[in-house]
């Protein structure tokens, strides 16, 4: 039986692994939300979402200053160069998220000082740890992903989010489910899967190798990691803004709008931690033809995967709301449509972040982002107030389109320039 369960694991490709992972993780993240949603209550969920913005927000530093670099350049090195810069990457990795664990840890203590409700609600400690291993756990499954080990990559995600989960149902099933709770759930499972994947990698950083790879990484990192402050404003900074214009119960309401439509999710992060690799690959080989073909195939594929799933959720919206939140949530079941337009959306500006991020011309993004920002935050100050939420999504989805508009004008130019120097 073994023999035969490690012939078929060799015979599945690394690109399905990578989509059973996501799905993995996706799943999980979804139950986690359940759990979280029924045990706090919509007032209580929304003060954890606050929370977990916080972890959000350093995810997108270290999305730019390392994955999202590292997951374009590592594959267009040869074998020894790449381990080199991936050592590097970890070294970089470590120091990134012990300081940001660091600033949060001490700029919470400074705020509940001065205001206890702070320290109540954001939970430091806790979530300082949770910043930390969280990272350090997401650097590793992107470096199984990377060096091709994508089955590994599912059993470290087996522990870290499996293990997550259960420490919340045992916390669910005794009613002492808290928002201290759930990060300390997030924290410790991430640390156990994290330093399992290294001993069993004997995976070590390599502090040399630290400015090499600062060095190949750094003209990207630099536009993404503006971009990624400048993103995060027209997103996740609008769900906080809406937090404040509409109160703590409607963000927690947005949220679970957001994980309903969890089958994009799915989709989306599998992509991100595929595509880039697979777009380094093609460019390598077919330059811009290449490039452009593989992702228009992603486009096309990916457009059918996403409708699929839509039409059932748009169809039972009401009742998967009720069954995954309970009755109190219903009230938002009609925001799903437009959640499933912001999911179509968002799955196109993918394609031109992986497009510009290959090209290494990352400062595209940068103008996308604000742009959209701007259109976001503005579509929301002008009708958060007026149509509640129904203005915050339909303000998130307009700043998505600003988004679409701007990268198909880029490409096509670049596209035209490309042609007509063969031409001449």
């Amino acid at each position: 039986m073994a023999k035969l369960l490690t012939q078929w694991l060799c015979r599945v490709g690394s690109a399905k692994w990578v989509l059973v992972d996501q799905v993995w993780v996706s799943t999980l993240n979804f139950v986690t939300g359940i759990f979280l949603a029924r045990s706090l209550g919509v007032e209580g969920y929304g003060q954890f979402i606050l929370s977990y913005s916080v972890v959000l927000y350093a995810n997108t530093l270290q999305q730019a200053l390392i994955i999202a670099p590292m997951l374009s350049i590592a594959p267009q090195l040869d074998a020894i160069e790449r381990t080199k810069y991936l050592r590097g990457m970890f070294s970089l990795q470590i120091t990134i998220s012990v300081i940001l664990s660091a600033a949060i840890l001490l700029i919470g203590s400074v705020a509940g000082y001065f205001s206890h409700s702070w320290t109540a609600t954001f939970e430091i400690f806790p979530l300082s740890l949770s910043v930390l291993f969280f990272q350090l756990q997401d650097w590793l499954r992107r470096y199984y992903f990377i060096s091709g080990k994508s089955i590994a990559a599912f059993c470290n995600d087996v522990i870290s989010y499996g293990g997550q989960v259960l420490a919340l149902a045992i916390l669910f099933n005794m009613r002492v489910l808290t928002i201290r709770g759930a990060f300390w759930a997030i924290a410790l499972t991430s640390a156990i899967a994290f330093l399992i994947g290294v001993v069993v990698e004997k995976l070590y950083p390599l502090r040399q190798q630290s400015l090499p790879a600062f060095q190949k990484s750094w003209k990207s990192s630099s536009n993404l990691l503006v971009a990624g402050q400048v993103n995060w404003l027209g997103s996740q900074g609008i769900l906080v803004l809406s937090g404040f214009i509409l109160g703590t119960q409607a963000l927690g309401g947005l949220r679970a709008i957001q994980n309903i439509t969890g089958p994009f999710n799915i989709l989306l992060q599998g992509m991100e931690n595929f595509v880039p690799i697979k777009a380094a690959q093609k460019y390598t080989q077919g330059q811009f033809k290449g490039l452009t073909h593989f992702l228009i195939k992603i486009s096309v594929f990916g457009g059918i995967a996403l409708a699929i799933p839509s039409i059932g959720i748009a169809i039972f919206s009401k009742n998967l709301m009720v069954l995954a939140y309970g009755q109190e949530y219903a009230v938002y079941s009609n925001l799903i449509i437009w959640q499933l337009l912001i999911c179509l959306m968002t799955f196109l500006c993918f394609q031109g972040f992986y497009f510009f991020r290959t090209i290494d011309q990352t400062q595209q993004i940068l103008f996308g982002s604000i742009i959209a920002s701007l259109i976001s935050i503005t579509s929301t100050l002008l009708l958060g107030q007026s149509l509640h939420s129904i203005g915050i999504m339909l303000s998130i989805l307009l700043g998505q389109f600003g988004y679409v508009f701007y990268f198909g004008m880029v490409i096509s130019k670049h596209s035209k320039r490309l042609t007509r120097d063969r031409i001449e």
